[in-house]
């Protein structure tokens, strides 16, 4: 991995994913503690933040991928940034309103989801084959490290200064620095399809694509499923730490701060053991551990050991994240590999707003406790029969992919 870092030209855009992403983070995890306490503590508010994220990150996914194989790389990243710009300044307008901030929320959102495609396809466009797994750790880590300060630096100043200004202002400022950096990489915007732009048809394509194989197909709905446990765990992990833990949005903040420390770890090992257990085998393992790490973080047995079991599950989810780079990466064709990219960040983020609709639905009549026991069942049950039935050892099976 120090290799690629290395790479000035690769070094300078994975600086600037994670300086993008930095900003970002802080204002997402500083705007749910704001809505939480400025509402009464109702956790319909938290979710309907979280609703408003992943519609535009639905959105943005939905369009990313395609857009990406038919346009210059470089460009629509530069476009992403520059677009999110003003939407922040807007944000520091209605700074203390609390609807407009949710639109425009959303409406930012939809610029990163349409970048996350595009910035993992940019792996494959700049790296040699042999060098792929570890651009994948390197994205990762970029990502565990916007775990570990994002969500810390956003509640803390929430918690000391009790207003979002200071949190846009800097959200603001990391853009401006993204999109310095993105412009200094030396990038010839990847492979372009000359094929006519066709969204639909081209994601009709990329499904066809995961239908054929049996191992991807496999591989698609296991994060289908992680996308359901993800948009109910993400609105409540809050009112967990308010209404079982007893404690603040400053404990909320370390949650998170070692939920990246334990993905950084998860990162580092996943290349050995990759190479070890195989690529099924340990998406298969991981997926078997989350739901019992969960059930062992709900009981609320105290603060120390939920950040224990928090940090662990930080690391397994890490794991399987960068496990599931590398088998992409390696096994899809490139002419398809930005389009899957996108319909799997799309899969992820519908399933996040089935689950997290749930919340702000019946958030008033069930409690913070039932709605996680009731994630961590259904996750674990259906796990198990995808696993069963589908026979993860087909992942293994590289000529299915190419």
């Amino acid at each position: 991995m120090i290799k690629v870092l290395k790479d000035s030209n690769f070094s300078k855009f994975i600086t600037g994913t994670t300086v993008s992403a930095m900003g970002s983070y802080a204002f997402n995890f500083a705007f749910m503690s704001y809505l939480y306490f400025e509402t009464g503590n109702d956790k319909r508010f938290v979710a309907l933040s979280q609703l408003f994220f992943v519609v535009g990150m639905l959105l943005g996914n939905l369009t990313g991928g395609p857009i990406a194989q038919k346009m210059n790389r470089k460009k629509l990243l530069l476009i992403c940034e520059v677009a999110r710009i003003p939407l922040v300044i807007l944000m520091f307008v209605f700074s203390n309103t609390i609807w407009p901030l949710l639109f425009l929320h959303g409406a930012r959102t939809y610029f990163a989801g349409m970048s996350t495609p595009l910035k993992r396809t940019f792996i494959t466009d700049t790296l040699e084959p042999e060098h792929v797994q570890d651009g994948n750790m390197a994205f990762t880590i970029s990502y565990s490290i916007t775990q570990i300060l994002g969500p810390l630096i956003g509640t803390w100043m929430y918690f000391y200064f009790k207003e979002l200004q200071l949190i846009i202002l800097l959200d603001l400022a990391t853009f401006v620095l993204a999109t310095l950096l993105f412009w200094k990489v030396k990038f010839d915007g990847g492979n372009i399809s000359k094929s006519a732009f066709r969204i639909v048809n081209d994601l009709k394509d990329a499904y066809a694509y995961i239908r054929q194989r049996a191992s991807l197909s496999s591989l698609f709905l296991k994060h289908t499923l992680v996308g359901c446990l993800t948009g109910i765990l993400l609105p409540l992990i809050l009112p967990f730490t308010v209404e079982v833990l007893k404690s603040t949005e400053k404990e909320y903040g370390v949650f998170m701060f070692v939920f990246g420390v334990g993905g950084i770890l998860g990162a580092i090992i996943s290349k050995k053991l990759n190479a070890r257990l195989g690529i099924a085998q340990t998406i298969a393992l991981i997926c078997l551990i989350e739901p019992l790490l969960m059930f062992l973080w709900i009981q609320g047995t105290s603060l120390y050991f939920a950040y224990f079991v928090f940090g662990v599950w930080g690391g397994v989810f890490f794991l399987r994240a960068t496990t599931q780079f590398n088998y992409l990466a390696k096994y899809v064709s490139k002419d398809y590999l930005s389009r899957i990219n996108g319909l799997f960040d799309f899969v992820f983020t519908i399933t996040s707003i089935t689950a997290t609709t749930l919340i702000t639905l019946g958030g008033t009549e069930i409690s913070t406790k039932s709605f996680l026991y009731g994630a961590c069942l259904i996750y674990g049950v259906f796990i198990i029969l995808e696993i069963v039935i589908n026979k993860s050892k087909f992942l293994e099976v590289g000529h299915e992919i190419t």
